[in-house]
This record gives C-alpha cells, structure tokens and sequence, in this order.
C-alpha cells in the first residue's frame, strides 16, 4: 500500500475516531437526555417519561420553587381506580379589549366544567388545545417565544393579563348596567377577535349578571368539556365592552384521573428539590404530583436526567487512547 494513502488513512481515523468518542457522549447528555421545563399547576399528576433512560440516567432530578411530591415506581404506569375532582373558583376585571387565560394540563378522559357570571355584556370564553392554536388569538405573546408543544416542555402561565394596552381608559357605573344602549356598548371589533380565534375548540359569550360580584354570584353560563386527549388546555376571557370594566367570575371544576403510586419504591415529600436514583436498565419511572392549593398558580419545574457516569468514562477515555493509537501506528 502506498505510504501517502496509508498516511491519509491513519489521519482520517485518528482525527474521525477521538471525534467520535468525544461527541457520542454529548449528543446523549445535551440533546437526547438534555435537560427540561415542565409547566405544572395544582393538582397536577405527571409522568416524567420524557427525555429519560434508566441506562444512560443514574438519576431524575426535579427543582421547583414551590413544593411537590415525586414518587419512584416500577411497572407499568397506572391511574387509579377512580376519579379525583378539584375545583377553584377565580374572580378578576377586564378593561376593554383585556385579556386573561389559566391553562392546565389534563390527561385523556378529564372533564371540565365552568361556571361563570358577567358583570357586563362583551365578555366571552375562548377555550383551546395546546398553545400553538391559543397564541393565533393572542398578538401579545412575542414572536420569538418557543413555539413548541411538547408536552414536557410546554411555557405555560396561568391568570396572566394580555392586554394590548394597559393605559385605557374606562368608566365602571353599575347604575348604567340596565342601559338601552348595551348593544352598542360591545366593541366593533367582536367579529376580528373571533375570526383571529378560528383555532378555539369552541367561544361562549357570558350572559350579563346584576349578581356577579365576590360575596354574592350566581352563574349565568355553565359550559362542560371532556378532554380526548391528554395535552395543555387554555381557557382564556376576554373583555370587548368599551364602555365598562368587566368584573367576571368563574368556578373551574376539573375531574380527572392520577397516577396510582401506592407501590413507591422511592419518594420525596413536600420538597423542593428531588433526586431519585434509577437501577441500572430497569423499568422505574418517576410521577411528580403536585398538591391541591387554592390559588392554582402555574410553576416551571427543572427535570434533568443525572448521567451514569460509569457508561460515559469509557467515551472520554477513549479519546486519549485512539489519539495515541494512530499516533504510535502512524510513526511506523
């Protein structure tokens, strides 16, 4: 064989090969098993199944800033024989053109049901499946947000105001609430709104209410849905009365189904951070679950996957190791 072609052979593999060793264990630990942020709110019960191994991954680890529960199982994840119902009730007041959303996940099977009173005509509910569909109708998100609906992964915020302009002026007088003019009081841009919401499941406009306020409501509307499938749900308000600010109050009552963790071989209680430890090549997983509070504020959890660092030592040295192989087989 040719000493230059021989030469030109041993470079290309001793440049190729260290390549190769070096890259195989990043590409696993920074992309394949890479770190990610799990939008979760009360009552949430989760399994964190995505970018996790029990080869590659010594551990799962979650940070919160609020606090969970996180239970190590092994099987087959399951739910539990029956249903569990929460509920929450928000009140809140839309100016003109505001609004507000609170988006939960909800496994496959979930039903929700609303109920809701208006102070004042203009108000609608606009409910959507996953954030690409809700983001259509709502110009305030920026442009560069992560548009990716992964579930693991989703940004999600609950009771965020949206307001395109939050100067605008308004007159609150609920002596005028019986007014003959109310029709005219609904702002000519209704119909842009809808055909801007065209990705909604569905919109309910809310009946006025002269009982809508926080110590004494009647609901005017009750609307119910089933979830088909296991994803992120917004349910957003809006305001397009252009005369009065909005008091609206709505009672989200969620049935849904949780993961069955009396067999935990593993948990963390009421904790903040929690690291649970995989056996080598085995079929456990983690379920995070976070408790019942009243206020159903949304959290960004951290879940990463803890490399087992017993399976990436031998990439790192067999880097040195290849480099000095060929140098060796190229000084021949």
């Amino acid at each position: 064989m040719d000493r230059s072609f021989r030469f030109c052979i041993l470079l290309t593999l001793g440049v190729m090969i260290p390549v190769t060793f070096m890259v195989i264990p990043l590409y696993l630990r920074h992309n394949v098993y890479a770190s990610s942020h799990l939008a979760v709110s009360s009552t949430d019960s989760r399994h964190l199944n995505h970018k996790v191994s029990t080869v590659w991954c010594e551990s799962q680890k979650v940070l919160m800033n609020t606090t969970f529960n996180a239970y190590l199982l092994s099987g087959q994840a399951h739910f539990e024989n029956s249903t569990r119902t929460y509920w929450t009730t928000k009140q809140f007041v839309l100016r003109s053109e505001e609004r507000e959303y609170w988006g939960f996940y909800l496994p496959k099977g979930a039903s929700v049901s609303l109920s809701m009173c208006a102070r004042y005509d203009g108000a609608k509910l606009h409910v959507f499946k996953g954030k690409r569909n809700m983001k259509k109708c709502v110009k305030k998100e920026s442009d560069d947000e992560d548009d990716d609906d992964d579930s693991s992964e989703e940004d999600d915020r609950g009771g965020v105001d949206l307001s395109d302009d939050d100067d605008d002026d308004y007159v609150d007088n609920d002596d005028t609430s019986e007014s003959k003019s109310d029709e005219s009081s609904v702002s000519s841009s209704e119909e842009d709104f809808d055909r801007e919401c065209t990705g909604a499941l569905f919109n309910q406009t809310l009946t006025m209410s002269n009982v809508c306020e926080e110590v004494s409501w009647q609901p005017k509307d009750v609307v119910s849905y089933r979830v088909p499938s296991a994803d992120y749900y917004y349910f957003l308000f809006s305001n397009l009365n252009n005369l009065f600010a909005n008091q609206i109050i709505a009672k989200f009552t969620v049935t849904k189904w949780v993961y069955d963790v009396s067999g935990a071989v593993g948990l963390c209680i009421n904790t903040t951070e929690c690291n649970l430890p995989f056996a080598f090549a085995s079929d456990e997983y983690v379920v995070l679950e976070m408790p019942d509070r009243e206020d159903w504020i949304t959290d960004i959890g951290h879940v990463s996957c803890e490399p087992r660092t017993m399976l990436y030592f031998p990439f790192y040295l067999g880097v040195p190791i290849s480099i000095l192989f060929f140098a060796f087989r190229g000084s021949k």
